[in-house]
């Protein structure tokens, strides 16, 4: 049989492609950690190529794809995808991510992992991160059962058993596979499942599964996982095989009706197999093959990988048939770019072996500068690991291994990273054994003791040319020495810094950015949907408008909001929802207004009533009596976030007397919501750092504007939280927002030692015995004189 070669690129993410489909020879379907799905469609078969379309665009990772096949109640079928945004998108190939989805289905906790269809269309099964596998009748979307439900988030005695992969084998059973290695079975009837039998497959994540169809062993379904090992069943659940497909782990898998089963690694390959024995192995030049899907009809198979170094080449499409081969040019390309990636591979290793890497300390003192940015680091067990930037997560995520940790070797009994050898006067030849995360200098002690060398001269210089010398021979050794210097020289210039970084805070200021944009678009998305169908559909938002608002979360989500720019567009969209929808559903809009709030563009927006941002906010707000103290909370926190930009300090400012106001009536009604009072507490502390970094002649606020602040500070100096009395965000944000004020000195200093507020700061660092509350109450004695002598407060 002929092999596979290339057909097609398939190009246009902007990230990995995490999962594809194959459902017909003219349509690819590819899942993407840009947050879309696209649906592919054949326009030339020879050389083929295959034009996209968005059919949903999201603002986080989609991870997983199904297709529901033509039916009479749906004509084109059903694109069916999930991911990090725990819900599950639900519509039709011929449309676009602006138009409505047939449905969106909610339910699960976590990141959605696994979809499934059955063959017979009746119905869809996911998997997810929560713990639990769930049936959704076709049509009957509101109506899920919970077929498998492993534990709270995904958890049971600290093993994670998330559902990895769901197969339906048949409209009468289904299979899934779990993080903790168990493959399940269940019988269902359509609406629900019946535990049938559990397989043990040993303590490796189980990845992937596939029916199977005329495999030489009999096997009825395959599964795969982190082992790198394919394992062949009955649906008896008799293991009847085991291939060795793999080095790294095995992510995806699909088979042919001539039982041939494809495979997808992290070892950047996609493997062919028949039966036992390998047919075929196709390089890719990229550190992991995500997904692989085979049209049926054809045989011809598309791969979704990680990004490579050449922006879009995450999807392949591979063909057996001559007719579908491409062309000379694009075949010379894949093989170019193949040896290209070899090359740097190669590189990388040379440099893995001889050069100087940061450990892993570095991983939490730096930040990417770009997302997909790849950062080599020497880990304390001796291997080299790639990691990359996620900007949207804010955190370095492993990518693989670049250089493995060398073998452990055998001192008394035990393994150790390495033995040297040291020659004694009165022993001979010693060993001296240890770990690459140990300190050195402490391996060198545990061995002048085991040697009974007691001379502390001796001692001396044998533990400085131990160490010395291993840390030359050893780059995990230098790695942990260097990060423990690092650590302890961070600490020395924290008590440096100490006063610098209370000048430093009054200078800058602090924006309420913390959110789950998911739970805004889910919240929109769901609402909507209430609106239409509750025949409201002239408040409800179109597509477009949907989509504004998915591009701006998005925005959020990657900390790009300094580059998006629709703001003014998606002020109007939030204002809609804020004024127009039924009181109780506005969260979500004031949520967004909050979060772009310091766009300069949000402190200049005026309605058609020419109001300001401010202004329709606390309208918003008090459409209800008494009004929703969440909502003046968001309200407040949209006004602290609007400091950051020049044209918002100018309006916090103005409109000071009316956000005042609502704060005063608020907090009248009773100290009881903690996000409101740290949302006052960080506007007062913004006004301050405006009074700070002011380049006119204002100096300090108003007279009436700083004993308003001081007058209601006190106040909230006061909060205890009933559930959790150790709680004191509150008491430090109060402090800090009294500190960057009295720091102002003259009239402010003056109105302070007014109104008393010396023991209402003593009463708040008698109540939290901790660091940061002693801190500022020093910081404070020492701002505040009181006649011929200080206030002394003591943490």
């Amino acid at each position: 049989m002929a092999d596979y070669k290339l057909s097609a690129f398939l190009r246009g993410h902007e990230s990995d492609a995490r999962n594809v489909i194959f459902p017909n020879p003219k349509t690819v379907i590819s899942a993407s950690y840009d947050g879309t799905v696209r649906s592919w469609k054949l326009s030339s078969e020879s050389p083929p190529i295959f034009e996209p379309t968005i059919s949903y665009f999201g603002s986080s990772y989609v991870t997983c794809l199904a297709f529901l096949p033509p039916s009479q109640q749906y004509p084109e079928g059903l694109i069916i995808s999930g991911g990090k945004g725990q819900a599950i998108d639900l519509r039709q190939p011929s449309k676009t991510a602006e138009d409505q989805a047939e449905a969106t289905l909610y339910g699960h906790s976590h990141q959605v992992c696994a979809l499934a269809v059955d063959p017979a269309g009746k119905y869809i099964v996911s998997g997810s991160w929560d713990g639990s596998a769930r049936l959704w009748p076709v049509g009957k979307w509101d109506s899920p059962s919970i077929i498998q439900q492993n534990g709270k988030a995904g958890k049971n005695n600290d093993v994670d058993i998330s559902v990895l992969a769901v197969l339906c084998y048949d409209s009468e059973r289904i299979i899934t596979a779990s993080m903790d290695g168990m493959i399940h079975i269940y019988i269902s009837n359509g609406v629900g499942g019946k535990l049938s039998r559990s397989i043990s497959t040993g303590s490796e994540p189980q990845r992937a599964l596939c029916a199977l169809k005329n495999h030489p062993t009999g096997a009825d379904f395959a599964s795969a996982g982190s082992d790198g090992i394919i394992r062949l069943w009955r649906i008896s659940g008799q293991r009847v095989g085991e291939i060795f497909a793999h080095e790294d782990y095995i992510f995806s898998l699909d088979c042919l009706p001539s039982g041939e089963i494809f495979s997808a690694s992290e070892d950047k390959t996609l493997r062919i197999w028949n039966g036992s024995d390998l047919v075929q192995t196709i390089t890719h030049p990229t550190i992991s093959v995500w997904s692989v899907s085979v049209c049926q009809e054809t045989g011809d198979v598309v791969t979704g990988t990680s990004q490579t170094d050449k922006m879009g080449d995450v999807l392949r499409v591979f063909s057996r048939d001559p007719k579908r081969i491409a062309d000379a040019e694009t075949l010379q390309e894949f093989d170019n770019s193949l040896k290209e990636w070899e090359k740097k591979e190669e590189e990388k290793k040379k440099k893995a072996a001889g050069e100087e890497y940061p450990g892993p300390r570095n991983l939490k003192t730096t930040q990417g500068t770009k997302d997909g940015q790849v950062k080599l680091i020497q880990e304390y067990d001796g291997s080299v690991r790639a990691y990359a930037w996620n900007a949207s997560e804010s955190n370095w995520d492993l990518q693989g291994i670049y250089k493995d940790s060398p073998e452990q070797v055998e001192h008394k009994g035990k393994k150790y990273d390495y033995k040297v050898e040291v020659e004694t006067e009165r022993q001979g030849t010693l060993y001296c054994a240890g770990y690459f995360h140990e300190d050195p200098a402490k391996v060198a002690d545990r061995f002048l003791n085991e040697a009974q060398v007691t001379g502390a001269g001796d001692r001396e210089d044998f533990k400085k040319n131990f160490v010395d010398s291993i840390k030359e021979k050893y780059p995990a050794i230098r790695a942990k020495c260097k990060d423990v210097e690092e650590e302890k020289a961070e600490e020395a210039e924290k008590g440096k810094e100490s006063a610098r970084a209370r000048i430093d805070t009054r200078r800058q200021f602090i924006r309420i950015m913390d959110t789950k944009t998911e739970n805004i678009e889910k919240s929109i998305i769901k609402l909507n949907k209430a609106l239409i169908d509750s025949g409201k559909k002239d408040l409800s938002l179109n597509s477009k408008e949907l989509q504004t608002l998915f591009a701006c979360c998005k925005a959020i989500g990657k900390l790009q909001l300094a580059h998006y720019k629709s703001t003014k567009e998606t002020l109007e969209i939030c204002v809609k929802i804020i004024t127009q929808w039924p009181y109780s559903d506005r969260m979500a809009g004031m949520d967004l207004i909050r979060l772009i709030s310091g766009q300069s563009e949000s402190a200049t927006y005026r309605d058609s009533q020419d109001q300001d941002i401010i202004s329709i906010l606390i309208s918003s707000c008090q459409q209800s009596n008494p009004p929703n103290k969440n909502y003046i909370m968001m309200t407040m926190r949209a006004v602290a976030n609007l400091f950051v930009s020049a044209p918002g300090v100018l309006l916090a400012k103005s409109q000071f007397p009316k956000y005042q106001a609502l704060i005063t009536t608020t907090l009248a009604d009773g100290l009881d919501n903690r996000n409101l009072l740290i949302a006052v507490t960080t506007i007062y502390h913004n006004l301050g750092v405006a009074c700070h970094i002011s380049s006119g002649e204002e100096t300090a606020p108003p007279p009436q504007v700083t004993r308003e602040i001081l007058t209601t500070l006190p106040k909230i100096l006061q909060y205890k939280d009933a559930k959790n009395p150790a709680d004191s965000e509150v008491a430090a944000r109060g402090l800090r927002a009294l500190a960057t004020l009295v720091s102002l000195g003259g009239e402010v200093k003056n109105s302070a030692l007014e109104l008393g507020f010396k023991e209402a700061v003593e009463e708040v660092v008698r109540r939290f015995p901790e660091s940061r509350i002693g801190e500022l109450g020093v910081e404070l004695g020492e701002l505040i004189a009181v006649g011929d002598g200080d206030v002394e407060m003591r943490g």
